[in-house]
Formats: C-alpha cells, sequence, structure tokens
C-alpha cells in the first residue's frame, strides 16, 4: 500500500443541497462512506474533516476546521496539518461515484507536485486531488489573507493537472442540488 494519507471534507455548508451533503444515502451507504471505502483500497490513514459521524468499522479520526468559516480551504489546511504523510489524497463528500481504480491511477501519476488534482475537459476538480503536506503553509497564509477561493490558492502553488479518461468520467459527478441527488438515486437504484 503507497504511503498515503486520505482526507475527506464533509465540512461544508450544503447551502444548495438545504442538508448535510455528507450524510445523504446513496444505495444504503452515506456519501462519506462510499468516499471512505474508494480509499480503503490505498490506505487505513483517512482523516474526516467535519462533523463526527457514525460509521461502522471506520477507525479513522474526526477533525473540525482549524478556521471556522473559511470554506474547503480550511477543511484541506486542517487535514494536512493533522496528516502524518507527505502525500494527501484530498476529497471532498460530494462525489460518492468515486472508485479505487481512479484514485491509484491519480496517484500513480503523482511525481512530487505540491498540487494535483482532476480534470474533465475543462472543468477542474480542486476538491479531488493530491496535495503535499507542504502546501499548508501557504494555505494557511492565504486563509489569513481571507484569499479562500480555491482557484486564488492553486496559483500560489505548483498545480498539475490528471486528465481523467472518459471511462471515469462517471466518478466526478458532483452533487450540489436536489435535483441532482434525486436524478442520481434513480440511476444508481437502476
Amino acid at each position: 500500500m503507497t504511503v498515503v494519507q486520505g482526507i475527506v471534507l464533509t465540512g461544508g455548508k450544503s447551502r444548495r443541497m438545504g442538508k448535510d451533503k455528507s450524510t445523504l444515502y446513496l444505495g444504503g451507504k452515506s456519501f462519506t462512506e462510499h468516499i471512505i471505502d474508494a480509499l480503503l483500497s490505498l490506505t487505513r490513514d483517512i482523516l474526516v474533516v467535519g462533523p463526527e459521524m457514525d460509521f461502522k468499522n471506520f477507525k479513522g479520526r474526526f477533525l473540525m476546521d482549524i478556521y471556522a468559516d473559511k470554506g474547503p480551504a480550511s477543511g484541506i489546511l486542517t487535514g494536512l496539518t493533522e496528516s502524518t504523510h507527505e502525500i494527501n489524497l484530498i476529497l471532498s463528500c460530494d462525489v460518492p461515484l468515486i472508485k479505487d481504480c481512479l484514485l491509484k491511477d491519480l496517484l500513480n501519476r503523482y511525481k512530487g507536485e505540491d498540487v494535483l488534482i482532476c480534470k474533465q475537459g475543462n472543468q477542474v476538480h480542486p476538491l479531488l486531488g493530491i496535495y503535499h503536506k507542504r502546501c499548508s503553509t501557504i494555505i494557511k497564509n492565504c486563509i489569513e489573507k481571507n484569499k479562500l477561493k480555491m482557484t486564488d490558492i492553486l496559483d500560489e502553488l505548483k498545480v498539475e493537472y490528471y486528465s481523467v479518461p472518459d471511462i471515469w468520467k462517471d466518478q466526478l459527478v458532483n452533487v450540489n442540488l436536489p435535483g441532482q441527488y434525486e436524478k442520481l438515486k434513480n440511476e444508481y437504484s437502476n
């Protein structure tokens, strides 16, 4: 197993969804459990940044954001700060279709840059990628300057992009709206 820390971000406000996305269910498991399952074939070292939840067989740690109300940047910083590894797989909780095959390929493509994030066509997924622990200093500086947009933070780092193969593009489905969730549940059950 590669020496990597899995970090799942679950602390978002979920304003557009109207309820906590991390606890939405798909096929009998929460979104967060789907993410953890994808990570478990790569690492047993998993941190969940967000409110504590009850998952059977999950031995990881739950952490609260170092900086409250500072968006995903704070979640990433919290995870990187608490990580015991240099290489960290960061995933938001709203991509429940992610599978270990994509994550393994992402890890295989990693060459030591600050950040390697997924993209599909022109769509960049900054909350689905590898962040080196050394990024924590720059991310912290950005947060302290209230520079919270992920695109602005990434401009400060050495970033490479992993073009997700078309056969795996469905794994990038990001669920933010009630209609998207209902559609996904219907497709998943068929």
